[in-house]
């Protein structure tokens, strides 16, 4: 269109302005998320126009911003972080607080955070519910087998990271002069990047 409203030809045709309109998945559904800190996903959820419900680790006093109720392992303590021992499994937990939290919300979905990849049969109930998106737990077992997928690697005549287990920090130590350095240390179970070293020499 020109400068008085009316539309300009292009090479002998009229272009009609048109605008697209992109509809989010989310929007209208109610969505629960729940993980270690699940609160990046519950934003991203409540801005694609869910209503999010949310189980995290955590509960930092900002997730009341990213959904409408949420509930946490840990009860917050102003100016500090802390861990609190509990019987229960962190994964289960997790899973038990949504399903407290929503037994009178119906869910639409499930989205999963992080802390489930080594413990991904905690999930089962909200799979066997058909709320769960995303990886099955058997996916997800699959895809922490190294083995299985070094041997897909080498398939696809791909690098595969060389990776030692040592169970004992004194074997570790004594087999450091086969290390090759700078090498990465990590936990066989961590959550979040927990625990992770860069090692750059014995």
């Amino acid at each position: 269109m020109n400068s008085s409203g009316t539309k300009r030809p292009y090479q002998g045709y009229y272009i009609k302005p048109f605008m697209v309109s992109i509809m989010s998945p989310l929007k209208g559904k109610r969505v629960g998320v729940m993980g270690f800190n699940a609160r990046p996903i519950a934003c991203s959820a409540k801005k694609a126009g869910a209503t999010v419900f949310v189980s995290d680790y955590w509960g930092d006093d900002d997730l009341s911003t990213c959904c409408e109720n949420w509930i946490a392992i840990l009860t917050p303590t102003q100016g500090s972080r802390q861990r609190q021992p509990s019987d229960t499994p962190l994964q289960v937990a997790l899973v038990e607080n949504l399903l407290h939290l929503t037994k009178e919300s119906q869910l639409d979905l499930v989205l999963i955070g992080s802390g489930f990849d080594d413990n991904s049969e905690a999930i089962v109930p909200i799979e066997n519910m058909g709320l769960l998106v995303g990886c099955s737990p058997e996916q997800m077992e699959r895809a922490r087998d190294f083995q299985s997928l070094k041997k897909l690697a080498e398939q696809l005549e791909l690098k595969f990271p060389k990776r030692e287990i040592y169970h004992k920090p004194d074997d570790l130590l004594s087999n450091s002069a086969a290390i090759e350095f700078p090498c990465v240390v990590r936990p066989t179970h961590s959550g979040g990047g927990s625990g992770i070293r860069l090692a750059r020499h014995q």
